[in-house]
């Protein structure tokens, strides 16, 4: 993984003078959001209040709002994450075990971090059983019959 992240240095030129669109450039090469781009230049005394302001209202104006910037990037994988987690396999410990100490679901883990998708459970011999417990006018012990009408309602015996 490279670090796109500019030097103060290299954000103080390439933000001087900037417009929106330039915003959106440098969002697009150095992986970072344009509100962040924003407040670099107004916290390295490159724009004004009013010009940040200005900003910020057409990054809202776009499709999707400020939620859903243009030229969006792919995430980045977690690599540092899995790489721990195979060396912890590598060693002995079961993904269940890591989960256990990353006090993590093993499915999410295995979802997450190794990209894995969820395991299907085996199924059982028998359905699980449900059991009801009646309140109120059942409660005494009568039982409750279905009829086979459906749409009708439950006959006390």
């Amino acid at each position: 993984m490279t670090c796109r992240h500019p030097h103060a240095s290299e954000a103080r030129r390439e933000l001087r003078g900037t417009t929106f669109a330039r915003l959106v450039s440098l969002k697009q090469r150095w992986h970072v959001s344009i509100a962040f781009l924003i407040r670099q230049a107004f916290d390295l005394g490159l724009i004004d209040d009013r010009t940040r302001t200005w900003f910020y209202i057409q990054s809202g104006q776009q499709p999707g709002g400020r939620r859903r910037e243009p030229a969006e990037f792919a995430p980045e994988e977690p690599t540092l994450a899995r790489c721990l987690i195979e060396s912890l396999n590598s060693d002995g410990l079961s993904i269940a075990e890591i989960a256990n100490v990353a006090t993590m679901d093993e499915d999410k883990l295995r979802l997450v971090y190794l990209g894995e998708s969820p395991r299907l459970r085996p199924a059982r011999d028998s359905p699980p059983r449900t059991v009801l417990r009646l309140h109120g006018p059942y409660a005494n012990g009568s039982r409750l019959v279905h009829s086979s009408n459906l749409g009708a309602a439950p006959t006390r015996r």
